[in-house]
Formats: structure tokens, sequence, C-alpha cells
């Protein structure tokens, strides 16, 4: 995906078929608290689902459901 200037075909970047995608799994994880949180849970390192219900305190359950959805 190319970031500065043009996308494909001379289109702004945000319009790539590939940027879309990537935009519309951020705004669905936008629209849930729980991903919000698990969301800034993964934004320093990566972590297992253990770590993350540690971190968050929602059940392995949620979080293992939550992850599977993005």
């Amino acid at each position: 995906m190319k970031r500065p200037g043009k996308g494909t075909a001379g289109s702004p970047w945000w319009q790539a078929p590939e940027a879309l995608q990537v935009l519309e799994r951020v705004s669905r994880a936008l629209q849930a608290p729980v991903r919000l949180q698990l969301l800034a849970a993964l934004v320093a390192d990566e972590r297992d689902v253990t770590t993350l219900t540690r971190l968050t305190g929602y059940s392995q359950t949620l979080v293992s459901k939550h992850l599977v959805s993005w």
C-alpha cells in the first residue's frame, strides 16, 4: 500500500482496496469498547490470550472471540 501521494491508478492511497480493508477493520474495532481495550494492550507488543485476559480482566472466551472476529 502506498502511503504518500497517490495510490492505485492515481487515486488517493486510502481508496486502494487493501487500505479500505484495513480501515473497515479499524472502524469495526472502534465500535466495541472491548476491542479498543484489546487494541490498546496490543499496541505496545504482541501478547497471547492469557496475557490479554490478565491485563483487561476479560474472560479468555471473550478475548478469543474478539480476536477471531478481527
